[in-house]
């Protein structure tokens, strides 16, 4: 993996000073999960269960923190479009390019890291939801341009 640039380091040092309450140059444990998803990562709660626990309950430097960030960026999965309507053609079932919203949303709210009710609706509001169905497309680029 390549390193950082002067820029992207920037844009993690100051994200970073944003949790740091206390202008010591160091974040809670507990704020590591937070501060990787303000950075554009998504480690689930079980990843940010193992970090916070091999840190331990102290508080934690940047340095400290850049290498987490680091090894959880290489980690990171990265998703094409493509790849996000596939996964969702399994609900697709007259092959439309659109998806139930009830069963799109229970999806959602139901599996993985769920979504509050509230969020799917601001979701479905956003990307249009029409006699029940979600067009598939129009939702991922949605999402993805988030």
């Amino acid at each position: 993996m390549a390193q950082p640039t002067q820029e992207e380091m920037d844009e993690y040092k100051d994200a970073f000073a944003l949790f740091d309450s206390e202008g010591e140059g160091k974040i809670e444990s507990d704020q590591i999960g937070c501060l990787l998803r303000s950075l554009n990562l998504n480690p689930d709660d079980e990843d940010i269960v193992k970090i916070e626990k091999d840190v331990g309950n102290r508080r934690v430097t940047f340095e400290e923190f850049l290498a987490i960030f680091l090894a959880e960026k290489q980690k990171a999965k990265s998703v094409t479009a493509q790849q996000f309507i596939d996964t969702l053609s399994v609900f697709d079932k007259d092959n439309a390019g659109k998806v139930a919203s009830g069963e799109l949303r229970h999806v959602l709210t139901a599996l993985g890291n769920k979504l509050r009710a509230k969020d799917v609706d601001i979701l479905f509001e956003d990307v249009g939801e029409h006699a029940g169905f979600v067009n598939t497309a129009d939702f991922v680029n949605m999402i993805m341009s988030n």
